[in-house]
Order: structure tokens, then C-alpha cells, then sequence
């Protein structure tokens, strides 16, 4: 349906998704990366994830998600990349330090620079065993629109307390706050409709309608994306100029500052 409704709808032109699983930091499977893929590919890349129980425990309330942040700022290279989107899902808290020892043991020796999207931050990442973990989060930002889908724990209610250092990482426009995890494919293709710019929430609602969702359904979903208005769009979608290389990353308004001050240029040369 996710793919699918990408395409059917032209949320995007010729998507790619990569797929993550993460768990706490001593079970089995606590970082799981798969490639990019499209089409009848995602089956077999979600195929390939294995799916752990039991959680961290309601003492830990902890989950690695800062590994994932990490892994896709520093091995993740885009290329040809137009909008990119960093979705996690989670019910819990990510951990405040990330330990250089516990990165070598999960990831393997990573050299400092993979290339020079990186320079501007190699300080941030040498000649210190822990990094904040809010530090990787922001810097992901300037990569990725990231979004965070935050459902209740354990079914409760959510609470502003499980959200703070969410909020610290990302501010709180980028929380998705959902209670039924079943509304997490609509919320996500919502944020894609909106921040590509093919639908108004109006519209989205329309389409939510003509698929056949209930109207408690798009009730929690327009609540999801409640902060996702026009302006804040227009001030704040990370998006790359040019697709040849994904070397540039611009909010849509410093875009168009950016051109009309080349127009400028060339009214001034004439």
C-alpha cells in the first residue's frame, strides 16, 4: 500500500526506500540497515529484517534510535536526490550519548570522513568517545526531513514527558503524535503529499476518503499533521537543488530567495 499509494497518487517521482529496525543496544539485533530499493524490491528488503519481542522493559523506557540517526548521516551517501525523508517510529526514549565503543562494536571501524558532505562536522565526531546524541539528531536534519511518529506506550496515553527529548532534538513540528500504530502509513504518506506539495490537507483528506479509511481514521491523522501548515512548509522542507549530485540542501525559501537574487544579477548586467 505505501509504495503503491506513492505512485498511484505521484507523491513523488521514482521514490527509493531504505528500511531500519532498531532495538536496544544489547539484544541480538540492535541495528538492522537494509539497501535502497523500489518497487517489487520492498518485499524483499523488508524480508530481510528480523523482527525482536520484549522490548527494552518498562524500567528502560530506552531504545537505540540514535544508531540509526547515526548510521544515516554518516554511511548514508545520497545521489540524484530531490526530497529526503528520515521516518522512525517509535514509543520510547533514544539514548542521550552515543559511545564510540558501542558504534565499533554494532557498525565496525568507520572512518571520520566518508566524504566532503562530512567535513563541516568532522570535529564533532573526533577525539571524543560519546557524542550527544541530540547533536546527531540536528545534524541529520540538515540531511534528511526527519520525522519522528510517536505512538502511546504500552497503549497508554501519551505523555509530554515520554515526548521532551524528542522535542529537544527535533522541535515539536516534527513530532507525529499518533494513538493507533495502524495510522502510521497514512500519516507518512500524508507528510510526503504535503511537503512535496502535491496536495493541500484537503485534499490528502480526499484521498484518505476515496481509499476508504473511517472517519475516526482521518480525524487522528489531520491531528498528526496539525502542524504541518503552508508556511511552516515553506520555511522549513529540506530540499536538494539539483539532482545530480546531492551536494546542496536548501529550505524551499532560501531557494527562492537564492534565485530571485540571481534574477537580480542578470536585470543589473543588462
Amino acid at each position: 500500500m505505501f509504495y503503491g499509494q506513492i505512485m498511484m497518487q505521484n507523491y513523488l517521482s521514482d521514490p527509493s526506500v531504505s528500511f531500519c529496525a532498531v532495538d536496544d543496544t544489547l539484544d541480538r539485533a540492535p541495528l538492522q540497515i537494509t539497501d535502497f530499493g523500489q518497487g517489487v524490491q520492498i518485499d524483499q528488503l523488508i524480508s530481510k529484517i528480523y523482527l525482536e519481542s520484549g522490548g527494552s522493559g518498562e524500567e528502560s523506557c530506552h531504545e537505540a534510535y540514535e544508531l540509526s540517526a547515526y548510521f544515516y548521516l554518516r554511511q548514508c551517501e545520497l545521489s540524484k536526490v530531490e526530497i529526503p525523508y528520515f521516518f522512525i517510529t517509535g514509543d520510547e526514549h533514544f539514548y542521550s550519548k552515543i559511545k564510540q565503543k558501542t558504534v565499533e562494536q554494532i557498525m565496525g571501524n568507520i572512518p571520520k570522513e566518508k566524504s566532503s558532505f562530512f567535513g563541516s562536522i568532522k570535529k564533532l565526531f573526533g577525539g571524543s568517545e560519546d557524542i550527544s546524541s541530540i547533536e546527531i539528531w540536528q545534524q541529520l536534519k540538515k540531511k534528511f526531513n526527519v520525522f519522528h511518529l510517536h505512538k502511546p506506550y504500552g497503549g497508554n496515553a501519551i505523555q509530554k514527558g515520554e515526548l521532551s527529548d524528542w522535542i529537544d532534538a527535533l522541535g515539536e513540528e516534527w513530532i507525529l503524535e499518533m494513538k493507533t500504530p495502524k495510522a502510521c502509513i497514512d500519516v507518512i504518506l500524508g507528510v510526503i503529499a504535503l511537503t512535496s506539495g502535491i496536495r493541500t490537507m484537503e485534499e490528502y483528506i480526499k484521498d484518505m476518503e476515496a481509499r476508504g479509511q473511517s472517519k475516526e481514521r482521518i480525524e487522528e491523522v489531520n491531528y498528526s499533521l496539525r502542524h504541518l501548515t503552508p508556511d511552516f512548509l515553506k520555511k522549513n522542507v529540506v530540499r536538494y537543488q539539483g539532482k545530480e549530485e546531492a551536494g546542496k540542501s536548501s529550505t524551499m525559501e532560501e531557494i527562492k530567495e537564492e534565485k530571485s537574487g540571481v534574477e537580480e544579477e542578470k536585470k543589473e548586467e543588462k
